[in-house]
């Protein structure tokens, strides 16, 4: 019964895509779906080639930039424990472990391809071919839990399904650990939704929830002022129709951090 699929289950449910990765690992090339993940994961694994795999349509291969952003929201606390979920490739994973100067990084995906190839390509990181579930907790517990792009908070406007997620990310958290979405402004389907009712759910808690604008990564790799590149971004987006990144920031409120 596992194998057939829930007509109420939403196609990025955690089970459902553990389903595709297990038909992905044992189809041949030609019947690989190559307009979704697993397959375009299954193509690189074999070792057919990033170009024909069309990874950058899957994956941020460019991730030096995005982890100094993320390093620039952060500030200068230390993370020395990271998880890095939906990590597709690994390629974010790798960055986030060299901008936080750590070995203590974990890269959480699905697709057995995908960690496979990013367990060969990136040995010095640890990589889980496991799905996260609403209301339970990761393996261990991180300094910092990065989301970028994860199906549930990009996929959807539930905001049963997004407070179900964010409360496992929380607890999954050391002390004085923070979360970070990424997801792209605009998208009607997304977290952006459920902000205010996160932060209301989460105040109870004692965490906070704070919304940050990305600039285009282009834009910050010329402009090393966060701020400058920021008001670029927000310009040229306004002109051209652009959408931009935003990142939610959730972190321990100043009074459960002074009472830990």
């Amino acid at each position: 019964m596992d194998n057939q699929p829930d007509e109420h289950e939403d196609w990025f449910s955690p089970k459902r895509l553990t389903r595709q990765n297990r038909e992905s690992r044992i189809k041949s090339v030609n019947e690989l779906n190559l307009g979704g993940d697993f397959g375009i994961y299954a193509l690189a694994n074999r070792g057919l080639g990033m170009d024909l795999a069309a990874i950058r349509q899957h994956n941020l291969v460019n991730t030096k930039i995005r982890a100094v952003l993320y390093r620039e929201i952060l500030g200068n606390s230390k993370y020395i424990t990271i998880a890095d979920l939906g990590c597709g490739l690994g390629f974010t994973t790798a960055a986030l472990a060299e901008e936080f100067m750590t070995n203590q990084v974990t890269g959480y995906e699905i697709s057995e391809d995908a960690c496979e190839f990013a367990a060969k390509a990136f040995p010095s990181i640890n990589f889980l071919s496991e799905a996260v579930y609403p209301h339970a907790r990761l393996q261990e517990k991180y300094d910092l839990i990065l989301a970028q792009e994860f199906y549930p908070f990009t996929r959807t406007s539930e905001y049963e399904c997004h407070l179900g997620y964010v409360k496992t990310l929380a607890n999954s958290l050391s002390e004085k650990g923070v979360i970070l979405i990424t997801f792209r402004d605009g998208t009607k389907n997304s977290i952006f939704s459920s902000i205010p009712i996160i932060t209301e759910e989460l105040a109870k808690i004692g965490y906070v929830v704070t919304l940050f604008p990305l600039p285009f990564d282009r834009i910050r790799q010329y402009i090393p002022s966060y701020i400058l590149s920021n008001w670029l971004s927000k310009l040229l987006a306004s002109l051209l129709g652009k959408k931009r990144l935003l990142v939610v920031k959730i972190s321990c409120a100043p009074t459960k951090t002074a009472s830990a």
